[in-house]
C-alpha cells in the first residue's frame, strides 16, 4: 500500500472517529507501551535477583554439608579409636582399659552433634573465614 493511500485511510478514520479520541488513544497506546517495557525491567531484575538468592543458597547448603560432613567424620574416627581400646582391653583381659574405652564411647554418643548448631549457625552467617 502507497504511503498515499495509507494517509488517505488515515484522513478517512479522522472523519470517524474525533481527532481528541484519537489522540487519547495514541497516548493511552503509548502509556502502555511504557508501563509493558516498566514491566519487563522488572521481571528482568526479579529474575536477577532470584539467580544471586538461589546461588547464596546453593553457596550456604554446600557449607553446611561439609561442616556436617567433617563433624560426623570426626566423631566416627573418635567413635572408631573407642572400639580399637575396647578391643585391646577385650584381647589383654585388661577390664580397665575396657572400661575406660566404653566410658570414652559413652560420653561421644551421648553428646549430640547438635547442641551447638545455634553458635554453628552464627559464625557460617557471619561470613567469616573459618577451618573445617
Amino acid at each position: 500500500m502507497s504511503a498515499v493511500a495509507k494517509i488517505g485511510k488515515l484522513g478517512d478514520l479522522a472523519k470517524k472517529i474525533p481527532v481528541p479520541d484519537v489522540l487519547k488513544f495514541f497516548n493511552n497506546l503509548v502509556d502502555a507501551y511504557k508501563e509493558g517495557q516498566a514491566t519487563e525491567r522488572e521481571i528482568a531484575k526479579i529474575n536477577a535477583n532470584k539467580e544471586v538468592m538461589l546461588a547464596e543458597i546453593s553457596g550456604k547448603y554446600e557449607i553446611y554439608r561439609l561442616v556436617f560432613n567433617r563433624i560426623f567424620d570426626e566423631r566416627k574416627e573418635v567413635i572408631d579409636r573407642f572400639f580399637d581400646v575396647i578391643d585391646r582391653g577385650v584381647e589383654t583381659n585388661d577390664t580397665q582399659v575396657i572400661l575406660g574405652g566404653l566410658e570414652g564411647l559413652s560420653r561421644i554418643v551421648s553428646a549430640s552433634p547438635f547442641a551447638n548448631t545455634h553458635e554453628l549457625s552464627r559464625v557460617l552467617e557471619s561470613g567469616k573465614s573459618i577451618k573445617i
